[in-house]
């Protein structure tokens, strides 16, 4: 039991990096070259918490829209539409990781 709890939080973690990363290249708003680092930091843990190694790019582009528009409250702007290409890329890198044998995905 430990161990899986251990496992799950290493995944979830990884997670989390690449969803932080593919965010703040994305950088909605341009806030990054005005502000920290961690602009979108609530936003990406967010979302870490709400999808998993086995998530599609239009479920991820689904939750990334929805934490985007409670978050700012622009619905143009974080439409599904708009949020497809970031999703993408985050499937992308979930997709490296496993290929690479650095993470099992779920069955």
């Amino acid at each position: 039991m430990v161990e899986q709890a251990k496992r799950e939080w290493r995944d979830r973690r990884l997670i989390l990096k690449i969803i932080k990363k593919e965010i703040d290249k994305w950088n909605p708003y341009g806030l990054l070259t005005d502000c920290t680092e961690d602009e979108f930091d609530g936003e990406s843990e967010s979302i870490a918490m709400h999808i998993d190694w086995n998530y599609t790019a239009d479920k991820i582009a689904k939750t990334i829209s929805d934490e985007f528009t409670l978050s700012f409250g622009d619905f143009d702007m974080f439409s599904f539409k708009s949020c497809v290409s970031v999703a993408e890329n985050i499937r992308d890198s979930m997709d490296y990781f496993i290929k690479n044998s650095r993470i099992k995905k779920l069955s």
